[in-house]
């Protein structure tokens, strides 16, 4: 039996663009066990929580003590795991040099080709197979090259995506919504810090006037965390505009089912986006300065209008990030205007 353990410290959406790879590797490995460890606050050991792929989700939390970690990585060390899975976004430090600890046979690490430190330090280290982290590849892609190096051979890549959390069609009554008879909008992200990923929070005002008066049967429904609620979703409430907030009251699972009873889904690049996709919601993506070669949606029911302004695609090859753009580019989103959303959302629902 091969035993392999899988690194989920990394966000919501990218952890989920990693199911392909995890289903994958039950084919080439039937009779593996596969077991993840996350721990960063972000949710990923909910996507698979009801998977038969995966034997067991471990949580260590990232701020553990440094004693915690050394007694958690001991005492792993009876599972004698084969594998441990690295990708690009979710190799921490302390999990590398925990392995070892824990006695894991070989490590599958993505190494950026321009990083000749990180090569030189990963290339001395024992019992590494060092895996190219390529520019302009999906991130489904990236992870499937760590299988094929595992591999040593092609695969076949299914990269659909998905999510297995059950579906609870009561939580609609909590909120006075029937099933495909409302519209989710994402307002907010990020926890409600600031992102240049934002669609400003005046067009969403826009948008709502006009989906109300267009579409007056369909409820609007947001969705999101605290922070989301607190800093984006609140001050449009208090114009007293018809939403149905749930940001801030519902847990992943929760946001799961109001998705997949949804008639359409409007979001920004996020973990919402992500789960959108991997549940089959009809969606629309909103992009702006994300690499969108690496993220972008490729469920048959996703549609994705850019930003193309100045910043557009500014993330590209793991360059920048949504803080630091937001203060060069305030307008970042600028470049999707309300109409054009509203003209997408009445080609999709004139043409169900």
């Amino acid at each position: 039996m091969t035993r392999i353990l899988i690194s989920g410290y990394t966000g919501l959406g990218n952890f989920i663009l990693k199911t392909p790879v995890i289903k994958a590797l039950k084919v080439y490995f039937p009779n593996s066990d596969i077991d993840i460890i996350a721990g960063n606050g972000y949710g990923t050991e909910f996507v698979l929580d009801n998977s038969n792929l995966v034997n067991k989700i471990y949580l260590l939390k990232e701020s553990s003590s440094i004693i915690e970690k050394l007694k958690f990585f001991y005492k792993i060390r009876k599972n004698s795991y084969d594998v441990l899975l690295l990708p690009f976004d979710s190799n921490k430090r302390f999990l590398f040099f925990g392995s070892y600890l824990s006695g894991i046979k070989q490590r599958l690490v993505h190494v950026n080709v321009q990083s000749l430190k990180k090569i030189f330090f990963f290339s001395m280290m024992p019992n590494n197979l060092l895996v190219p982290l390529l520019p302009g590849r999906h991130e489904i892609d990236l992870n499937f090259d760590l299988l094929e190096a595992l591999v040593d051979g092609p695969i076949i890549r299914d990269k659909t995506t998905f999510i297995s959390i059950e579906n609870d069609i009561t939580l609609l009554d909590r909120f006075k919504l029937t099933p495909h008879d409302y519209v989710v909008l994402q307002i907010g992200a990020a926890n409600g810090s600031v992102s240049a990923k934002k669609w400003p929070a005046s067009n969403f005002v826009s948008l709502i006037e006009k989906l109300s008066f267009r579409f007056p049967q369909l409820k609007i429904v947001t969705v999101g965390d605290t922070g989301d609620y607190e800093n984006d979703i609140k001050p449009i409430l208090e114009l007293g505009l018809p939403i149905v907030n749930t940001a801030g009251h519902t847990s992943i699972g929760e946001v799961a089912s109001l998705l997949s009873y949804s008639r359409l889904v409007i979001a920004h690049d996020s973990g919402i986006m992500h789960m959108a996709n991997a549940l089959s919601c009809t969606l629309i993506a909103l992009y702006g300065p994300t690499d969108f070669t690496r993220t972008r949606p490729l469920g048959t029911n996703s549609t994705v209008l850019y930003s193309k302004t100045e910043c557009f695609c500014k993330m590209y090859n793991f360059k920048g990030n949504e803080q630091e753009l937001q203060k060069l580019y305030p307008g970042c989103m600028d470049g999707i205007t309300v109409d054009g959303v509203f003209e997408e959302v009445k080609r999709i629902l004139h043409g169900e």
